[in-house]
């Protein structure tokens, strides 16, 4: 396994870089990349172009260049993901270009009159440790990772360096860093409906897998007994691919894939992960993420490679949850007689207070214990001030954002690659290339426009996939053991009429999947099993680093909150240790 590095610094004049202008030297190490950068040269410039930059429906380095050097503002109509370097031998001037989702992370700063920027936040770190530049970490931020499994907008762990948001373009030039935002989301809903937005999704999958098909030969999708990647599965079609379903065990999970596989007479491979998988690679999972992710989301990282080696290219259903599935939109689940029913009811957003209304209520902050409980009145007021600050920063950094509900969305999708769940796409970078169906410009462009109503309820991925292949939608999934292609109704009586089978019979099998027969772990139920683990986490807890940078906690109450959950009658506290032993792996690499 390779990670992916890069690591730029622009600095005055030194020999020892490779490239140079009268005043300025620049240079640039990579390696891990599976497909090598592209390097153009024109009068002036000099070009690095990472990724799979997609022009004219084709992925093709040659032809980005060209539009490039040619076009005045090329960046609007370059697609999928990629990033740019280009540096000026005339001016003096380094830019680094990156796409709408930010696929390719970059980490940067400055010193005085030198530039430094890497893939990577603890390589950065590193630089500047060499330039002997002392950096403070921001407890508050770190605050922020713990609430929320990520850190919004462009901030990083100090208030030294920063994030490169998506779709701008950073110039370095006489000393100073400018940005220029080249697009922005804007939600402008169209009229329109189930029909043309199904056939519109389908048409843009089908044409990005068709892009790969030509640029790659042999791809694997990995494939849950989720919905998303069943979606993608159904545009599948020939010996040029094969899926691959990861797993601790041969569970629900695997058996769903497996019966969509053979419905797409599709050749399915199980790749089976060992239990102490995590305590097995967490050093690559934190060097992978920098600590800005928690490593149960790193799943994909330290996979047995056997198998995968023989793929070009990694593909997966990451992003059709949150465009087209309404994940994260703000509803509820609507109780009959005090249980929960696959109907929905959508929450008002109150016009004023956003910012407070998100920290309560977005469905990926930590829910399972209260972060709060373990401030002192102060501290809360403080935490919550900065929460506020830092949401409030997102939000009027687009200025397209007019009803509450859009800049709700825009909270969730304003930066992609910071996604809690993003660490998976670059595991899978170590492998082979990846490839994300979904961030691609018309297909973003087409989930802001779609109107909300049509996300609720899975609605549009089941359009696409029974135009595909009916039967698919018909395999009951690993997360509810129900067929995902059903109406809410349906669900809801599949659910009631299972239970009381189950009461009749007495058959324990007729009950909703657990999270023993999925591939994700509980994770509190994963730390009571795992030795290993609990005596990683135990070994966090103790952490003096851990304890002074978060030195805001009264870890008092956390050790004993972590006594009544070692005992099992606090179930469920797994998401909150994860974190902190991601926070804690990460400063011991500092």
């Amino acid at each position: 396994m390779t990670i992916p590095s890069l690591i730029i610094k622009f600095t005055n004049k030194n020999e020892r870089f490779k490239y140079h202008s009268k005043n300025k030297s620049l240079d640039i190490r990579y390696k891990g990349f599976f497909d090598q950068p592209g390097i153009f040269k024109k009068n002036d410039n000099i070009l690095f172009i990472f990724g799979n930059p997609i022009v004219k429906n084709e992925i093709n380095m040659s032809k980005t260049a060209n539009l490039i050097f040619n076009q005045i503002d090329p960046y609007v109509t370059l697609n999928g993901q990629f990033l740019i370097i280009n540096f000026n031998k005339k001016s003096e001037t380094l830019k680094i270009i990156n796409d709408r989702f930010s696929s390719l992370s970059i980490y940067y700063t400055k010193i005085s009159s030198n530039f430094f920027a890497s893939f990577s936040y603890l390589e950065l770190l590193s630089c500047l440790e060499i330039e002997k530049k002392k950096i403070k970490l921001n407890g508050n931020v770190l605050f922020e990772f713990l609430l929320f499994q990520r850190v919004l907008h462009d901030k990083t762990y100090d208030n030294f360096t920063r994030f490169l948001s998506p779709a701008n373009v950073l110039k370095f030039e006489n000393n100073q860093i400018t940005q220029t935002q080249y697009w922005s989301q804007n939600f402008n809903e169209k009229s329109r409906n189930l029909y043309h937005v199904g056939e519109e999704l389908h048409y843009l999958l089908k044409r990005n897998i068709s892009i790969l098909k030509t640029k790659f030969k042999k791809i694997a999708l990995f494939l849950s007994g989720g919905h998303d990647s069943r979606t993608i599965l159904s545009f599948l079609d020939n010996d040029q691919f094969e899926t691959q379903t990861v797993s601790f065990s041969e569970n629900y999970e695997l058996n769903s894939a497996r019966k969509l596989s053979r419905l797409m007479n599709i050749k399915n491979n199980f790749i089976k992960i060992n239990e102490n998988h995590f305590h097995d690679n967490i050093d690559e999972m934190i060097e992978i993420t920098s600590g800005y992710y928690s490593i149960i989301n790193c799943l994909f990282n330290g996979l047995p490679k056997n198998g995968i080696e023989k793929f070009d290219a990694l593909i997966h259903g990451h992003g059709l949850d949150y465009m087209f599935h309404g994940m994260y939109l703000p509803n509820e689940n609507i109780n009959f007689l005090g249980r929960p029913t696959f109907f929905k009811k959508n929450k008002i957003i109150p016009k004023e207070n956003i910012a407070e209304y998100f920290i309560n209520n977005v469905k990926f902050r930590l829910t399972e214990i209260n972060l709060f409980s373990f401030l002192n009145e102060k501290e809360k007021k403080r935490k919550k001030d900065f929460l506020i600050d830092s949401i409030n920063s997102v939000l009027i950094s687009n200025k397209n954002l007019e009803r509450s509900i859009d800049k709700w969305n825009y909270l969730i999708t304003h930066c992609l690659s910071r996604h809690y769940s993003y660490p998976n796409n670059l595991g899978l970078m170590t492998y082979s290339n990846q490839f994300i169906l979904t961030f691609e410009n018309d297909i973003f462009d087409l989930f802001l426009s779609t109107p909300n109503k049509l996300k609720v309820y899975g609605k549009i991925l089941d359009y696409v996939t029974k135009k595909n292949c009916y039967k698919l939608s018909m395999v009951p999934t690993a997360n509810f053991g129900i067929p995902p292609g059903l109406s809410p109704f349906s669900k809801t009586a599949w659910l009631i009429g299972r239970k009381l089978l189950r009461s009749v019979t007495g058959i324990n099998s007729l009950k909703t999947p657990h999270a023993i027969d999925r591939t994700w772990p509980d994770q509190s139920e994963y730390i009571h099993n795992n030795k290993k683990m609990r005596i990683l986490v135990e070994k966090s807890l103790k952490s003096e680093k851990l304890r002074d940078n978060l030195n805001y906690f009264d870890w008092k109450k956390i050790d004993k909150e972590y006594l009544v959950f070692k005992q099992k009658k606090n179930h469920k506290m797994g998401k909150f240790l994860f974190a902190l032993l991601t926070i804690e792996r990460f400063l011991e690499k500092i």
